[in-house]
């Protein structure tokens, strides 16, 4: 299934655009003297509100999918600033505690896709609208970007973090730990869960997704100063 390729490993990165939204946002930010320090919960708010503003006047995807889009999007930038991204194929520390220093691309997730699942059965758990949210992010290891993945379900206005994966074996399968789950589950580039125990295969059914395509495509007609900074 062609829309999974982006958990596939690759010498060259996916993202096909230089600027994420979020850096635009903070860009326009700090022209009118706001500070990044400190100041998460206000970039994340200026940059949910100046998406959906957007993407109402264009192309109008789904508000949920861009809300978290929006989100994702600031956090990876602002750790990347202040060089707290936790690259899970250097360790467990943020990247400005490794004991060298890593090159930038290491030190960046760049959002790929997010895709609404409307129903997981994983044995007797039913796991209703999951988003699955694909990033890349270099390996220094094989010298080549590679998958990261989050879970997360909408819990009224906000959204709930469920679970992460990430090529832990080198074979092409996300290992993904799951909240209150007591074993992992992979997912494989061809959109299927591989179940352990029962050597079982759940194929994924892609509900609504939203792409870093998609993305450029609501701005690439704006101008920095479009950007509302309130």
């Amino acid at each position: 299934m062609k829309q999974f390729n982006n958990l596939l490993p690759s010498k060259k990165t996916k993202s096909k655009y230089k600027d994420s939204f979020a850096s635009l946002v903070c860009y326009r930010a700090t022209t009118c003297g706001v500070k990044l320090v400190n100041n998460f919960k206000y970039l994340e708010q200026l940059c949910i509100y100046n998406l959906l503003r957007i993407n109402k006047e264009s192309k109008k995807y789904k508000e949920d999918l861009v809300t978290l889009w929006a989100k994702l999007d600031m956090k990876a930038f602002l750790d990347f600033t202040f060089e707290l991204t936790v690259n899970p194929y250097l360790g467990n520390v943020p990247v400005n505690k490794l004991d060298h220093y890593p090159i930038n691309e290491t030190k960046q997730f760049n959002l790929l896709d997010i895709k609404l699942i409307d129903k997981i059965k994983l044995y007797d758990i039913v796991l209703k609208k999951i988003y699955i949210a694909t990033y890349e992010i270099m390996d220094e290891k094989y010298n080549a970007y590679r998958p990261y993945v989050e879970l997360y379900q909408k819990d009224g206005d906000n959204f709930k973090k469920l679970g992460y994966g990430y090529d832990t074996h080198d074979n092409k399968l996300v290992e993904l730990i799951i909240d209150d789950f007591n074993y992992s589950i992979y997912l494989t580039p061809e959109g299927e869960i591989l179940l352990p125990f029962k050597n079982k295969k759940v194929k994924l059914s892609i509900y609504n997704d939203l792409t870093d395509d998609n993305i450029q495509s609501i701005i690439s007609k704006i101008y920095l100063e479009d950007l509302i900074i309130k």
